[in-house]
């Protein structure tokens, strides 16, 4: 009887045993880090973008943390640096790809080198996210997993045609850099000039690491521009033009979009006798409008580590987790996995009734279609702002908003 008593007693401990290891393993993996594969130029030519799009992604993170993490794990980055360069971009994502780590992709936001990437990551069914502008990077048809969040090239060129015409512009040269988003930009804001019945006079472009445009503008200056669109997301490429204008003695209105001036103090690091010639579009909520900010924001900022005045591109990037953050959790609240397919349909659905976006900034209904994984047709009403050269206070410019309607 004591044999069989002890014989109970050790399978019953090693029953317990064995279950005890099983609970901590499944706690071990309910544990496991939400692991986000992050892209950065952290050096080359984009770098400035690169160092703002890591302290805004970061941020996120933390904050996001602090709320639980993501599927109940706390969510880690895996960063790696592109060198502002699409072949190490590529290289980068394959090896973050390789490593079979990671949940989710931020490729970037500097659409040449997000369009190396997403052949790759559409192949190996990784969903991206990003706030590049390039219409291409939402293109669903050949990119099925990547998700671009952020106003498109297409609707910035729009806006900033109906204000140039606002503004009393009837002959406009264009000024771009030729990384594809501002091309894409470019493109579009000439059909929509002349469609608004400016004329389009010149088509300048320039490399990312231009030293001097004085040619250029000179170039546009003779075709009788009156007004200037001028597209650059390099580190440096407005502070070039601005630099040329004041040389020529130029004093033609330069109208811009938010990437120009990413990563740029516009009241310290332009010259003065050109302040009053730059109109910036930007995003409102990333602004001070009529002396407000959005409390959220607000709170935002004060925890970014960035010296500068915060860039749309920050708010942009901190949506991009919150958004991570909503599909996942929704996938698996809803359809009980998180597979890259139920996560994409999850995504297409963003914003519609029974998939209300949370914590969100701007773009609370992306508009997503399976075919079309854009903010192209997003509501833009209220998204925009206009500013010209102001120091920036807490933190943050001021700006006016601005619809962009041609009335």
């Amino acid at each position: 009887m004591k044999l069989l008593l002890s014989k109970a007693c050790i399978a019953g401990a090693a029953l317990a045993l064995s279950l005890g290891v099983a609970a901590g393993s499944l706690h071990a993996e309910e544990k496991k880090p939400f692991v986000i594969g992050a892209i950065f130029s952290k050096t080359g030519a984009y770098a400035g973008v690169g160092g703002l799009l890591e302290a805004a992604l970061t941020t996120a993170v933390n904050e996001v943390n602090e709320k639980g993490g993501i599927l109940g794990r706390p969510v880690k980055i895996e960063v790696r640096d592109d060198g502002s360069n699409p072949g190490r971009a590529l290289l980068a994502a394959r090896e973050l790809v390789g490593d079979g780590k990671i949940d989710v992709m931020y490729p970037d936001a500097i659409s040449g080198l997000v369009l190396a990437i997403l052949p790759y990551t559409s192949s190996e069914k990784i969903i991206t996210v990003t706030n590049a502008g390039a219409p291409a990077v939402g293109d669903a048809t050949k990119f099925p997993y990547s998700f671009q969040y952020g106003d498109t090239a297409n609707a910035r060129a729009d806006a900033l045609a109906v204000a140039i015409k606002k503004d009393g512009g009837k002959k406009v040269g264009i000024l771009v850099n030729t990384n594809p988003a501002i091309i894409a930009t470019a493109d579009e804001f000439e059909k929509q000039a002349k469609a608004l019945g400016m004329e389009v006079v010149g088509y300048e472009k320039f490399g990312a690491e231009v030293k001097d445009l004085s040619a250029q503008l000179q170039s546009l200056r003779a075709a009788g521009a009156d007004r200037l669109f001028f597209g650059g997301p390099a580190q440096n490429n407005l502070r070039v033009a601005m630099v040329g204008l004041q040389t020529l003695n130029w004093k033609v209105p330069l109208f811009t979009d938010l990437s120009s001036i990413t990563n740029l103090n516009m009241a310290t690091e332009l010259p003065e006798t050109t302040h009053d010639q730059l109109h910036v579009l930007t995003v409102a909520a990333a602004t001070r409008v009529n002396g407000k900010v959005d409390p959220q924001v607000g709170q935002f900022v004060t925890r970014l580590d960035n010296k500068r005045a915060l860039d749309p591109a920050a708010v942009n990037t901190r949506d991009v987790v919150y958004l991570m953050k909503w599909a996942y959790e929704t996938a698996q609240a809803k359809s009980g996995n998180t597979n890259p397919d139920t996560v994409r349909a999850v995504l297409e659905k963003a914003g519609t009734p029974g998939y209300e976006l949370k914590d969100i900034l701007i773009y609370k209904h992306p508009n997503y279609t399976t075919e079309r994984h854009t903010t192209s047709e997003a509501d833009y009403t209220h998204v925009w702002g206009l500013m010209g050269v102001n120091e920036a206070k807490d933190g943050m410019y001021a700006s006016t908003p601005f619809v962009a309607d041609a009335k």
